[in-house]
């Protein structure tokens, strides 16, 4: 995929979406081939693969009892980013995922739009720069589009490759330059829009 671009992963139920993903993030290990994240091979180089990448999964896995600034912080604080640096990147990125006035809230009072927001900007606290977003339900595809798309700063902000799993083929319309069709583990067919 070429850095800074949106790629969707288009494919029905069980065809291997979340499976390529959780191999790329190493979860899964491979059965055969190499693949690699950013030139790093993501078992050889596991730990600098790992580092390359920032995931939103599908279902929200936030601490709901600590504050939104909270939950950022300890993220950061896992890739040993600097109290300075955690306190820059977290003020622009609640910022730019729409939430600079929640910074205090805790996450328990939270709408779950919000929620979704605050996961896109903990995947992005440890400037990341390939972005994994695993099928999201439809009402979430409406906040990507909104932080990745119509905003149009997304991924000049984030300078982050995103790679969008789906089977929302009316969201990557709009979304994605390039969308590759998976069926049965095997891509089909990659369509790429000549204008985004």
């Amino acid at each position: 995929m070429p850095k800074g671009e949106l790629f969707a992963y288009l494919g029905p139920n069980r065809a291997g979406k979340s499976t390529t993903i959780r191999i790329l993030t190493g979860l899964t290990k491979l059965n055969s081939g190499n693949a690699y994240l950013n030139g790093f091979h993501i078992e050889k180089g596991a730990l600098e693969a790992k580092r390359q990448c920032g995931i939103v999964p599908q279902s929200i896995n936030l601490d709901s009892e600590l504050s939104v600034f909270e939950n950022l912080d300890i993220h950061g604080r896992l890739f040993n980013i600097s109290r300075r640096t955690r306190k820059e990147q977290i003020h622009k990125l609640l910022e730019y995922v729409g939430l600079s006035g929640r910074k205090e809230s805790q996450v328990k009072d939270l709408s779950g739009e919000m929620k979704r927001r605050l996961m896109i900007a903990r995947s992005m606290i440890h400037f990341p720069k390939i972005l994994f977003l695993d099928k999201p339900q439809w009402g979430w595809m409406q906040i990507y589009a909104d932080v990745f798309g119509h905003r149009q700063r997304g991924l000049k902000q984030s300078r982050a490759t995103i790679f969008l799993t789906t089977h929302y083929i009316e969201e990557t319309e709009f979304l994605a330059k390039r969308v590759a069709f998976l069926d049965e583990g095997k891509i089909a067919t990659i369509v790429i829009r000549l204008r985004n």
